[in-house]
């Protein structure tokens, strides 16, 4: 049996979590891989917590679910790192991505977690320099780049060329570069 890479994407609605999923499963279709990314919100209104998930194999993917043992947790909204079930089913060797301007360290003593990798970037700071909105996604895509093994920052851009328009490009590539080379990464 085919074994998954799972990433499981917490964010609001309007933060551009669903197009940070597709972003990030279309620069791992082009690098060869098979991929599934859904959302998973209803009717939500602008600022309603909203969930994505992130499938990855090297062979055709047959499982149709949720995300529910996810090897990464991402969470580009920084006041959702509070609700618990953001957290839940987190693989004990797997990585934490998250959006806030506290350092790696302080973040795994603030959650109490013995997971092995965390990586802190403050995506809201980026977003606020870049685009004057909260658009936080494009930043924590680097930040996930940094943090794994699972993409190579090249792929992203590369996908980011194709998927965004020629007005709103430069502004994503930015944030994709800088959410990268700003990550703290905390090993285990």
């Amino acid at each position: 049996m085919e074994s998954y890479f799972q990433i499981r994407w917490h964010g609001r609605a309007q933060q551009g979590v669903v197009t940070a999923n597709q972003l990030l499963a279309w620069a791992l279709v082009r690098g060869g891989r098979h991929v599934q990314a859904f959302p998973d919100f209803g009717p939500e209104r602008g600022g309603a917590p909203i969930r994505a998930f992130t499938r990855v194999a090297t062979k055709p993917i047959e499982l149709h679910e949720k995300v529910y043992e996810p090897d990464v947790v991402i969470i580009i909204d920084n006041t959702l790192f509070k609700d618990p079930s953001t957290l839940k089913g987190l693989k004990k060797d797997g990585t934490l991505v998250l959006n806030t301007s506290y350092a790696p360290e302080e973040m795994r003593a603030h959650l109490k977690l013995g997971i092995c990798k965390i990586c802190t970037l403050d995506a809201t700071k980026i977003a606020a320099e870049i685009f004057k909105k909260p658009y936080f996604n494009t930043a924590m895509i680097g930040g996930l780049a940094r943090a794994t093994e699972l993409i190579e920052l090249n792929n992203i851009l590369d996908a980011a060329k194709f998927m965004f328009e020629e007005k709103a490009l430069e502004a994503n590539l930015e944030a994709i570069r800088r959410g990268y080379n700003e990550a703290k990464v905390l090993e285990l």
